[in-house]
């Protein structure tokens, strides 16, 4: 990804940014010789233009995305800056804050300027966020104000681990060097680095501070005195866990498998190289955890002959077509310090497991991290809309009959919803090749809205959905089935397709798609209902089948900030049981705002 320059905009939107840095510093300007070698600039709100880095982290902060009209209103995206990845996810017990960073490209650095930093983002209640101050930036610690060689390009995707040995957040994360600074810094070009929160009493955990110790891993080379890794291996680092024999271990991004590197060190500064991980497919951003909890509702055994995994391996892949974060169910055995662990899929093999993919559509770099208040986890990914932003919060479950895990949206999201509701529909009758439409919304509502429809299961062949008239529709391609005594379930296709606004919508005429994705959905003999959950944020789609049993993110500007909304049937006639809808409301608050929510939520819960 490039970085986006900003167009001319002529909405102007102050940042809080620089008086938040100059707080936690005590300082009024940090970094002076950054400034000597960054090549990229960055205006504030008034329109002037400063060398990117610490007080200046906006590429235009007078003229924001939100100037251009058409950007989400309820995901996370950059004020003014192109972003990725979600990075280093976490919740911070203590303060009760939630954080976020994110591939931000504002790198400095006279050969890589643009690059990938550490934005941020903070919440005290997963539903309203708050921008913060670049987190970490790439060649400089911004507590000591020194310049870092081991990240001096850029900095890639890292993880973070809340209470490592009691001692709080802890990010690790890859740096880009450049291997003329020594092998000191730079031993191979790519290194592993660890950051904390510089002041442990500020709940925003403002400012990040780099070890003093860091590099810890070259990323082909050797990793303090235990020994080194294989050229390619130790990038992408992901989240730690811990084993039976008290090693902290961390997968990472290899040429083919993913690679295991360890330690035994409370403070992380010794690690060493364990060694491939066979049946960890290779790709970006790689995940380990242990089975999440079971979906709701979802208490029947497994298909008969399937074993119960006992843990998860996620990653992202560029091979698989198109971008994809993917998984493999399986179970595993911890074998020893120092030698990889048995991790044997649930279905395929350990050189060719079977990968069941997280999202169809635009949905990358998918990141997750357990929420210790809810008990749960929560998986984020990067929306590939032109601007880059992320994904709604997903939480992550697992259906043993299915044999899948599903993705669903946090029960947070509901409190969003704007009231009254824009539509509230029971007992439609959807004749084939028709339209029921849910009403004239206000202008603007349909944009950004959420709506639920629920169809009654048919017994016969037809196609049915949600549609945004002349924009996209949601549909499910339904075929009963019969099914064997050892098939607990069969597949239908669901997707989302754009549609021409001169469409019919009838069966015979309308239109082939201009754009689509789409997947398979899982049923079993017990559904009698097929749920359908739709968002719209203005430039982009999520959409929800079954509670999450699939999951789809389509790029798509709705232009037209107030198209007609209807359920339709076509090739069958379908029944929806319900039919809801609301306007959504936008996710931002303050720093001070999300500060002062954090302290009521721990002053409940000591009451």
């Amino acid at each position: 990804v490039t970085d986006v320059q900003c167009s001319t905009r002529p909405t102007k939107q102050r940042s809080t940014i620089p008086m938040l840095l100059s707080r936690q510093l005590g300082i009024s300007a940090v970094a002076t010789a950054l400034t000597l070698v960054t090549a990229k600039s960055c205006t504030d709100s008034d329109g002037n233009t400063f060398p990117c880095g610490p007080q200046h982290d906006q590429c235009n902060a007078s003229q924001p995305w939100s100037s251009l009209g058409a950007v989400p209103s309820y995901h996370l995206m950059d004020l003014s800056c192109a972003e990725n990845d979600p990075n280093a996810p976490c919740f911070d017990a203590k303060h009760n804050v939630y954080h976020l960073m994110y591939q931000d490209h504002l790198g400095v650095g006279s050969t890589h300027a643009g690059g990938p930093v550490f934005g941020h983002f903070v919440s005290a209640d997963l539903v309203h966020w708050s921008r913060m101050p670049v987190a970490v930036w790439n060649r400089l610690d911004v507590p000591t104000n020194s310049t870092t060689l081991y990240d001096s390009k850029a900095i890639y995707s890292g993880s973070c681990v809340n209470s490592v040995n009691g001692s709080g957040m802890r990010i690790i994360y890859p740096g880009v060097c450049d291997q003329s600074d020594g092998p000191r810094a730079c031993r191979t070009g790519t290194t592993v680095n660890i950051a904390t929160p510089d002041n442990v009493t500020d709940p925003l955990a403002t400012v990040w501070r780099k070890a003093a110790f860091n590099p810890v891993i070259h990323v082909n080379g050797s990793a303090g005195p235990g020994g080194g890794g294989p050229p390619g291996s130790g990038g992408d680092p992901s989240s730690a866990w811990v084993t039976a024999s008290g090693e902290t271990r961390i997968a990472t991004r290899d040429a083919k498998v993913s690679t295991i590197w360890a330690t035994m060190d409370p403070s992380w500064r010794e690690w060493y190289y364990v060694g491939p991980q066979p049946g960890f497919p290779q790709g970006a951003c790689p995940s380990f955890y242990p089975l999440p909890p079971l979906a709701p509702g979802a208490a029947s055994p497994p298909p008969p002959g399937v074993a119960t995994p006992t843990h998860v391996y996620m990653f992202s892949d560029t091979l698989l077509n198109p971008h994809v974060t993917a998984y493999v169910l399986g179970t595993y055995t911890d074998l020893g310090p120092r030698v990889p662990a048995r991790f044997t899929p649930l279905a395929g093999s350990v050189e060719a497991p079977l990968v069941q993919v997280v999202d169809q559509g635009g949905l990358y770099a998918g990141k997750d991290f357990w929420d210790p208040v809810h008990e749960r986890r929560i998986l984020y990914g990067w929306a590939r809309i032109p601007q880059g932003a992320e994904t709604l919060p997903r939480e992550v479950t697992y259906h043993p009959l299915l044999s899948q895990l599903m993705f669903a949206p946090l029960a947070e999201q509901a409190a969003l919803r704007v009231s009254p509701a824009l539509a509230n529909i029971t007992a439609a009758h959807v004749a084939t090749g028709t339209d029921v439409r849910l009403g004239v919304w206000p202008a603007g509502t349909a944009s950004t809205s959420e709506l639920i429809a629920t169809f009654d299961i048919p017994s016969h062949n037809t196609t049915f959905g949600v549609r945004a008239i002349g924009a996209f529709e949601v549909y499910v391609a339904f075929q009963p089935q019969e099914l064997g005594a050892s098939s607990p379930w069969w597949e239908v296709d669901v997707g989302i397709q754009s549609i021409p606004r001169d469409a019919t919508h009838s069966d015979a005429t309308a239109p082939p798609p201009a754009a689509a994705v789409s997947a398979r959905l899982r049923l079993m003999p017990t559904d009698n209902q097929v749920e359908i959950r739709v968002f719209t944020d203005r430039v982009m789609v999520e959409a929800f089948v079954m509670q999450g049993r699939v999951a789809l993110t389509l790029a798509y500007e709705l232009t037209d900030l107030s198209p007609q909304f209807s359920v339709f049937a076509s090739g069958g006639a379908a029944e929806a049981a319900k039919v809801e809808a609301w306007h959504v409301g936008s996710i931002w608050t303050t720093p001070d705002q999300v500060r002062e929510e954090a302290a009521r939520h721990i002053t409940n819960r000591t009451e």
